[in-house]
């Protein structure tokens, strides 16, 4: 996917980066209570 992507476009990111990213992606894309 877009991750994976991500990854080997910038290889020399630190994966504690990646994983942040990627906790975003999952804030992101997880379902949202009606406000």
């Amino acid at each position: 996917g877009s991750m994976v992507r991500f990854a080997e476009l910038h290889p020399k990111d630190d994966a504690e980066v990646v994983e942040q990213i990627k906790g975003v992606f999952d804030a992101l894309l997880a379902p949202q209570p009606a406000a």
